[in-house]
């Protein structure tokens, strides 16, 4: 972890992970920060107390590709290379089984979910998706695929096989896509 000011410095360096690290996020309220990996588990450290491991949240059973803040800091959502998501209590690092269908998601970045289950082309098997990034405004998602292409849509994604904008530009498959901070590099006229 980097301190964010003008000189960048180590905050905090830990061996929790044989096999690495996949995904981090700081939660809304900075007091946390969740830690996802390759080797199936997602760390959970608290800031406050120096970055001390609060919890270790284990149940998937393939790499953890990517994590989510709820807007309260309390949950944190999680999915696996294998099409798993999982909740988990962010205190406890226990997993939540109950419905979360309209938790608020301070960051949207897993391919899987209620909100997203459009972003899919007809006879997809869910893995040509590589990233996703929901726009700050929470107007848009834009996905990353192995076809090379990049697409908008608009947020939240609910229909099957969604109207959406297509970019091309890349001769293979594109592993990674984000909006910028303030949203401004994107269309303000996609899917209406």
């Amino acid at each position: 972890v980097l301190d964010q000011g003008s000189h960048l410095r180590p905050l905090h360096q830990a061996h929790d992970s044989k096999e690495g690290v996949s995904d981090i996020k700081y939660s809304p309220n900075n007091r946390f920060l969740a830690v996802a990996t390759f080797d199936t588990w997602i760390d959970l450290y608290n800031v406050d107390k120096g970055y001390s491991r609060m919890a270790r949240c284990s149940g998937h059973s393939a790499t953890v590709r990517g994590l989510d803040w709820s807007t309260d800091s309390s949950m944190v959502q999680t999915a696996s290379a294998d099409l798993e998501l999982l909740l988990w209590n962010a205190r406890t690092g226990k997993q939540i089984t109950l419905p979360q269908r309209d938790a608020a998601w301070a960051t949207y970045t897993v391919a899987l979910g209620f909100s997203v289950m459009g972003i899919f082309p007809p006879f997809a098997d869910g893995t040509e998706i590589n990233s996703v990034d929901r726009s700050k405004d929470q107007k848009f998602i834009v996905t990353a695929d192995d076809h090379g292409m990049v697409k908008m849509f608009n947020y939240p994604c609910v229909v099957e096989d969604a109207p959406h904008r297509a970019y091309r530009g890349h001769s293979s498959h594109v592993m990674g896509v984000r909006f910028n901070a303030d949203d401004s590099l994107r269309s303000d006229h996609i899917c209406h």
